[in-house]
């Protein structure tokens, strides 16, 4: 029933995943892998306003998902040559989202929202052997460099009903991402010496093509909610769905999904609000995934201002969180062969992420 102005920002969040012999050399020579995904963005930003006495007018922009993969793995190989892998991959995705908020009675409200979707992604792999100290020794050197951006639209839709005062239940659908622009900028270098008799060899390419797939990158994703009301208590329980979605091989291919989250509230007079909850966070992705299990809590602070006496409150609030989970799953193990099946490699994750928000309502 106030105009309202939120932000919230990611202070700090770092993923730690151990995998086991993820890389292979073709006399069967192993390396185990630890990766570091480092999380410090900005992660949601909103202004509400109302539009009349039932209609609420709404623009965010969030970034729902964000990641820094850094990897290094040297490996000696068992005839004496030496073995370097590096990959780091950046990935950020933005929404913008308009949405429009109707009361349709007291007790149900119903909103609707357009996303634009904008994925950037940036992947830097090298793969280099060598023996060290032998001047005149082979040698091989891979680095290829990859920028991609994807612009979409998905459209969602939620309802919000009171059947009880203590008792609030919502419901929200939200389509598949529709992909209409996808632009790839690709560099790669192959340099080689294979000994003085056969010499070496250079190679390079570039690929910068902009094309219009017009395919769907995300599933149908549906989530419901109950919140139960005892006093000062609030208790939580919500669950969502994803469809499978069949990008035939491509990174975005998902099998079906499900999650489930319960928290609770409690209410400490008007400035001190608690939270905790715990959660499951399982992939859908059909390749190398991870699923989770975490705990998460936060406090927050608000403080109340009147101007004038018999004037609505202008509030400002503060809130700080924090969340850890722990993750298992596998890879695929990289083969430096095309001999034979891929196994998997198992995969441990500990993730922890510092989350800061504040907000203003008017």
């Amino acid at each position: 029933t106030r105009h309202s102005f939120d932000i919230n920002a990611s202070a700090y969040g770092v993923s730690m995943t151990r995998a086991n012999n993820l890389f292979a050399l073709p006399d069967g020579t192993t390396s185990d892998a630890r990766l570091v995904d480092w999380q410090l963005v900005p992660s949601a930003l909103s202004y509400s306003r109302m539009l009349g006495d039932r209609v609420v007018g709404s623009f965010g922009v969030f970034i729902p998902y964000t990641t820094d993969v850094d990897l290094r793995a040297p490996l000696r190989q068992l005839g004496g040559g030496n073995w370097t892998f590096g990959i780091d991959s950046v990935r950020n995705e933005y929404d913008y989202m308009a949405s429009i908020g109707v009361r349709v009675r007291d007790d149900l409200r119903v909103g609707v929202t357009l996303n634009g979707v904008y994925v950037s992604t940036e992947n830097l792999a090298l793969v280099a052997t060598g023996t060290p100290g032998a001047s005149d020794a082979p040698f091989f050197n891979v680095v290829q460099h990859e920028t991609r951006g994807e612009y979409g639209l998905r459209l969602g839709v939620g309802v919000q009903w009171t059947p009880r005062p203590e008792l609030e239940l919502g419901l929200a659908v939200q389509s598949p991402t529709l992909t209409g622009f996808r632009s790839l900028k690709q560099d790669s270098v192959n340099a080689s010496y294979l000994g003085s008799a056969m010499g070496g060899n250079y190679m390079s390419s570039h690929v910068d093509e902009l094309s219009k797939p017009f395919d769907l990158s995300t599933p149908l994703f549906v989530r419901a909610g109950a919140a139960y009301a005892l006093g000062r208590l609030q208790l939580l329980l919500d669950g969502s769905f994803s469809a499978p979605l069949d990008a035939q091989g491509k990174s975005f291919d998902r099998r079906v999904n499900g999650n489930v989250r319960l928290g609770a509230l409690f209410t400490q007079g008007e400035r001190l609000l608690y939270g905790f909850g715990v959660f499951s966070d399982r992939n859908g992705y059909r390749d190398a995934s991870s699923s989770y299990l975490g705990c998460a809590g936060g406090v927050r602070l608000a403080t109340h201002y009147t101007i004038e006496e018999g004037q609505r409150r202008l509030t400002f609030a503060t809130t700080l969180a924090g969340r850890y989970a722990y993750g298992w799953g596998s890879a695929q193990v990289l083969l430096l062969s095309d001999e034979g099946p891929r196994p998997s490699a198992d995969l441990k994750v500990h993730e922890l992420a510092f989350n800061l928000g504040g907000s203003v309502t008017f």
